[in-house]
């Protein structure tokens, strides 16, 4: 299976398309392994001439995984900035010097981070249901807010009953199944269960401060993609994002929560492609 050295760590990755296509890299959330990546959506984006470059983050899905929180010496076991790394270290797997970067929810955090430290890498930048980590911007509902911090159950039933109900908090209603989303927190569950990484993931965002004066000197072409009702991280939040980036493209997404349900994968591939496009 391939896997990229970072550090002492593995990081999985996978990739699709033709290898001679501009390289695009999908950034998952918490606790978010790549089957977050539906394969049509991965293909629609494959047929629009991208290399499509997936990876479980540190502490998810294949990739090395961490124990206890906090770490040894009281802080986080890992930083966004470490998480950034990561993703270098598949770019430099794969021979890729530059790539779109994609990066959804927590994964738009490790994408900004990525952009910030290693501003030679990214090609361009698409934050996707994301904020500037700023809390007074893109607060949550209460009920959000709770849920999110829950650890998930170590049982399989009841992991998968804890990932309906809690998508079903954020998933755009009018496009939520719960016998997809049960058999998704399934195939979840049977390829690499949680074990904690959630938790450490969300420690590593809780003390990292915005970062929005090093956003404000950013200079890569920028999407920010928001849906306008996400009740997990709230519409303002993307709005104060593009904000900050300088020249920064925001499209909010109507009736879209904090998912990417089928119905909105085409304005979403149209979107990243006329980027890309501008940015060559």
């Amino acid at each position: 299976m391939p896997y990229a050295p970072s550090g002492d760590l593995s990081i999985y990755y996978e990739e699709a398309g033709l290898v001679e296509d501009p390289a695009l890299v999908l950034i998952g959330g918490l606790g978010s392994q790549i089957l977050f990546w539906d394969p049509e959506f991965v293909l629609g984006l494959v047929d629009r001439a991208f290399r499509v470059v997936t990876l479980d983050n540190r502490d998810c899905g294949l990739s090395s995984r961490f124990a206890g929180v906090p770490a040894p010496d009281g802080g986080p076991a890992y930083r966004l900035s470490d998480m950034a790394d990561d993703v270098v270290s598949v770019l430099d797997a794969l021979g890729i010097e530059r790539a779109h970067v994609l990066g959804a929810s927590l994964g738009g955090l490790v994408a900004q981070a990525l952009a910030i430290d290693h501003p030679d890498r990214v090609q361009s930048l698409i934050l996707l249901s994301t904020t500037t980590n700023n809390d007074a911007y893109g607060a949550p509902t209460e009920e959000c807010a709770l849920a999110v911090v829950e650890p998930t159950p170590a049982r399989r039933a009841e992991a998968i009953a804890h990932g309906v109900h809690h998508r079903s908090l954020w998933a755009t209603p009018a496009h939520f199944d719960p016998e997809n989303t049960a058999a998704y927190f399934a195939r979840c569950f049977d390829r690499a269960p949680d074990a904690g990484g959630s938790a450490r993931q969300m420690e590593a965002m809780r003390v990292e401060p915005d970062r929005e004066e090093e956003l404000s000197r950013l200079t890569v072409p920028t999407l920010v993609l928001h849906g306008d009702a996400d009740p997990l991280i709230g519409v303002d939040g993307g709005e104060h994002l593009a904000a900050v980036i300088p020249d920064a493209r925001l499209v909010l997404l109507e009736g879209m929560a904090h998912d990417l349900p089928p119905p909105y994968w085409a304005p979403v591939i149209e979107a990243v492609t006329a980027l890309a496009i501008s940015a060559r």
